[in-house]
């Protein structure tokens, strides 16, 4: 039997994805230059990524520099701070609410997202008891 779930904060519980930025244009009245990610056959930088010869970093650092932004974190700091409930996977709360239900140990683990996001973002967030402080 388990006793503990432990997450990264990357990729894992937060992520950037078509979802969140389709709600970041919806909320700024903005729209993806380039190839339109409905179409992804058109979009090179995504059979790249697809394929394996691109990290998913790079080709969301490659979209936010496309959208004027600087890099991966800017748009991280972007959509944080315009839609940051969407950046939560839906599936990875509900893992982290159940075993605290359970009455098992949570713990997330970052290597830089409070560096760039701050422990505020995460203290108003779904199982925010989950995310320790930074000092």
């Amino acid at each position: 039997m388990y006793q503990a779930l432990l997450l990264d904060v990357g990729h894992v519980i937060i992520d950037i994805s078509w979802r969140v930025l389709d709600a970041y244009d919806a909320a700024t009245g903005t729209t993806e230059p380039g190839p339109h990610r409905s179409r992804p056959a058109r979009d090179a930088r995504w059979q790249q990524h697809v394929a394996g010869t691109i990290t998913a970093d790079r080709y969301w650092d490659q979209v936010a520099r496309s959208r004027g932004m600087d890099g991966l974190t800017g748009l991280f700091r972007a959509l944080a701070e315009v839609v940051p409930g969407e950046l939560f996977d839906p599936d990875a709360v509900a893992l982290m609410c159940d075993a605290r239900t359970a009455r098992l140990r949570v713990g997330v683990l970052s290597n830089d997202a409070y560096s760039f996001l701050g422990n505020e973002f995460f203290a108003g967030r779904p199982a925010k008891n989950s995310f320790p402080r930074k000092e």
